[in-house]
């Protein structure tokens, strides 16, 4: 079943259980972290919990499969978040209210999810929690969730808690190669097993940012570096979401710079550059390294809009140029 979707195979083995039979209604929360499948999985659930014929079935053409398809199904409730900050609010909760007093009309079922609940509002969380403590007759409430502990512990007590686990790197790769994405499995292994975050970095041309942190790396010993910085014209052309990609290269060159000296042995997210990253650090100390990511991490999770990012940069590769000259 749902063989479209890779990966998560417990899960799935859990989930078509529940459609043996006379189909239970519990309220469910899938969680993990986010684009590595959760809400894919999730909609076939719904499709599957609706179909009229053959849950099993992945290309089912009964009634209920034919509008889930086109996403006009009458017993199907999609609830995601609004505005920039995908906020779930009290009034997508209150229109579920509203449509929980009508009984089922194409399906013996209704499945109401709510995508981003970890996202919910308070007013909104406590609107949600009346529904769940006497959730409606033949309604399957889905909540998808990347950060379980923002979601209040009264609602969790309520829900069954579904883990989601990142994929493989092969999988991930599998994903990235079925869509025809150049380098897949690079990005795969740089997402750390999360297609939708694999996606979204080729989207951000992640891997042009990582070669000019690797390049910057390669100079960053140089006594004149502020020189050699001023000589890179594309440090004046970048805007904070192009700057948090850099730096999140950057996280993850030092990172793999680490492993390395503590000689793990372990799967890099930048196997494809394990030799070029040896090199660039071979005479820097783990504790240098260690400083190095700190403070890298520091001014990722520091960047704001409207800051003057080449010079937020400029000050970073100066504090790591000393730290690796201890």
């Amino acid at each position: 079943m749902w063989e479209k979707i890779f990966g998560h195979e417990t899960n799935k083995i859990f989930l078509g259980n529940m459609l043996q039979g006379e189909r239970k209604t519990p309220s469910l929360l899938f969680y993990g972290p986010d684009g590595i499948g959760k809400k894919k999985l999730a909609l076939e659930f719904a499709r599957s919990f609706l179909c009229l014929d053959d849950p099993t079935d992945d290309y089912c053409q009964c009634r209920s499969c034919r509008a889930f398809n086109g996403k006009s199904h009458p017993d199907f409730i999609y609830v995601e978040g609004q505005g920039a900050r995908h906020d779930i609010l009290i009034e997508q909760i209150k229109d579920v209210e509203k449509k929980a007093v009508y009984a089922p009309v194409l399906s013996p079922y209704k499945v109401c999810l709510i995508d981003g609940a970890d996202r919910m509002r308070v007013e909104a969380a406590n609107s949600l929690l009346k529904l769940l403590e006497e959730p409606p007759t033949y309604w399957l409430f889905i909540l998808i969730a990347s950060e379980i502990s923002q979601i209040l512990p009264t609602i969790r007590s309520r829900l069954m808690a579904i883990r989601f686990e990142p994929l493989h790197r092969e999988e991930a790769a599998r994903v990235m190669n079925q869509q025809n994405i150049p380098q897949g499995d690079t990005l795969a292994r740089l997402s750390d097993g999360s297609p939708g975050k694999a996606l979204h970095l080729a989207k951000t041309e992640a891997l042009m940012w990582r070669e000019r942190a690797l390049f910057v790396m390669e100079g960053i010993a140089d006594p004149y570096l502020m020189a050699c910085l001023a000589r890179l014209e594309w440090l004046g052309d970048m805007d904070v979401d192009r700057t948090q990609t850099f730096l999140e290269m950057l996280l993850l060159i030092l990172r793999d710079a680490m492993m390395i000296k503590e000689g793990s042995g372990l799967l890099l997210y930048n196997e494809d550059e394990r030799e070029r990253i040896a090199s660039i650090f071979a005479s820097t100390t783990l504790p240098a390294l260690k400083k190095a990511l700190l403070e890298t991490e520091r001014f990722y999770l520091g960047l704001n809009k409207g800051v003057n990012t080449r010079m937020i940069l400029e000050a970073l590769f100066l504090e790591i140029h000393t730290f690796l000259k201890e």
